[in-house]
């Protein structure tokens, strides 16, 4: 049973690691734009308040400090709110006019803290003092309230924001590691049936072209090949079983024989008929065996460039006179060219060629022509070809007989293991070539296609 919950899910780990770095992040640049919009706004302040004094200096001096006292922001209680402070002082600390009682305790620069002064201003404020001619101290200042409400409320509005935006973020997370989580459950179920016997069992995939779904697709992939593999094995099991049964019976009733025979010739009769059962046995095991190293072998230890027309030639000249006394005749065609070559092992080569060879004079009637082809294809890759004239494998079969024991005499009434195409396929697989079984009307064309010359060190990783 798939174990683990949603949120055990390396997606939500990933997002609530990312939400957490966001959040660090969205922190740091809250405070630097707290501290930016502060830095402008105080600073607006102080130029306004710079321009007042400057614009009370020059009234000062222009018209004096009687006129000065007279102008209407330093009398006008509309003026007098509670974030505007103005004050005109003589230099003894009397009021001339403004809403302060008293100048600050030091000229320039200050904050503040105002309580009770008309109308009532509260809190702190930026205050900016400043002596001019006749005497006078100018004062202005601004109350800080209205900065700090729009700090607070940018701060409020970036981390609730902040806020929002994590929480959409691990709803969004937890939504993306649920449907990872049903998908990863339903694949650990289909091959849960998998082992325990359902071959038919297969997961769900979805449209999308997520990882996902890719991985389901795949798995399906190999589990369609796990259930062909697993019932090649089964009809193998079978065939073996069949095949077995009775050479091995003949063995047992050639031993008792030996075993009652009283005349010493005869015993060694059925003794050299039971040790030729034997031998068959032995080498169908050794078969077997052998295409099951092919299969599982990698590397291309014992491989090198070897000459396709060659090869066919000299097989040619080797079986030619054993298929002729079996009254069929073998031909040979070759390319010509001296490129026509393949990285292969030349042993394995040579042995597929006579399993062809032997398939076509075993399973055809007396007096067909065998051909043995070497030719280079449409795309510069070398073909070998063995061709018959006998009555060919309906189109249907021809992917059966390349496994081991399939035979198209079920009743195996006639000689053969049924290893031999199979040996054939496995010894193309291991040299990374393509097989082909056609019709050749009459008869039938075995086509085994190498891979390119470009492609051939590619066997290294086979």
């Amino acid at each position: 049973m798939f174990s683990g919950n949603v949120t055990s899910g390396m997606t939500f780990r990933y997002n609530f690691v990312f939400v957490a770095i966001t959040s660090v992040a969205i922190v740091l640049l809250t405070a630097f734009v707290y501290q930016i919009v502060q830095r402008a706004m105080l600073e607006e302040l102080r130029d306004e308040i710079t321009e007042e004094v400057r614009l009370m200096e020059r009234i000062s001096q222009d018209e004096g400090p009687d006129e000065l006292a007279k102008v209407g922001f330093l009398n006008d209680p509309r003026n007098f709110t509670s974030i505007r402070l103005f004050g005109l002082f003589d230099e003894d600390g009397n009021k001339f006019a403004g809403n302060l009682k008293a100048p600050p305790e030091t000229l320039g620069w200050v904050r503040q803290d105002f309580e009770g002064l008309y109308p009532e201003p509260n809190g702190k404020y930026l205050i900016a003092s400043k002596q001019i001619p006749q005497g006078l101290t100018v004062v202005v200042g601004r109350s800080l309230t209205p900065v700090n409400r729009v700090l607070e409320i940018l701060l409020f509005v970036m981390l609730t924001t902040a806020a929002a935006a994590a929480a959409i973020r691990m709803v969004i997370s937890y939504g993306i590691s649920r449907q990872t989580f049903i998908k990863l459950a339903a694949i650990s179920a289909t091959l849960e049936k998998v082992s325990d016997g359902d071959l038919n069992a297969r997961v769900n995939v979805g449209n999308g072209g997520e990882q996902l779904d890719k991985t389901a697709r795949l798995i399906n992939t190999q589990l369609e090949r796990l259930k062909r593999v697993m019932e090649v094995n089964q009809n193998t099991i079978s065939a073996i079983a069949h095949d077995l049964r009775s050479p091995l019976n003949r063995v047992s009733i050639l031993i008792n024989e030996a075993l009652r025979e009283n005349d010493a010739a005869m015993t060694e009769k059925h003794l050299v008929e039971a040790q030729t059962e034997i031998t068959g046995l032995t080498e169908v095991f050794d078969t077997t065996l052998r295409i099951s190293k092919l299969k599982a072998s990698i590397g291309n230890e014992g491989f090198s460039r070897i000459s396709l027309d060659d090869l066919v030639t000299e097989m040619g000249e080797i079986f030619a006179p054993v298929v002729e006394d079996q009254g069929d005749t073998l031909r040979v065609m070759v390319s010509g060219e001296q490129a026509l070559t393949v990285f292969a092992d030349s042993r394995m080569l040579r042995q597929m060629l006579v399993n062809l060879i032997e398939n076509a004079t075993n399973h055809c009637p007396e007096g067909v022509t065998i051909t043995l082809c070497a030719k280079a294809a449409d795309n510069g890759s070398a073909v070998l070809e063995v061709s018959d004239t006998g009555p060919g494998i309906p189109a249907n079969q021809r992917l059966a007989v390349l496994e081991p024991f399939q035979r198209l005499d079920r009743s195996r009434s006639t000689p053969g293991t049924g290893l031999g195409l199979a040996l054939v396929a496995a010894i193309a697989g291991r040299h990374g070539a393509n097989i082909e079984l056609a019709d050749n009307n009459p008869g039938l064309v075995v086509r085994i296609l190498f891979p390119l010359p470009n492609d051939a060190g590619k066997l290294s990783k086979l």
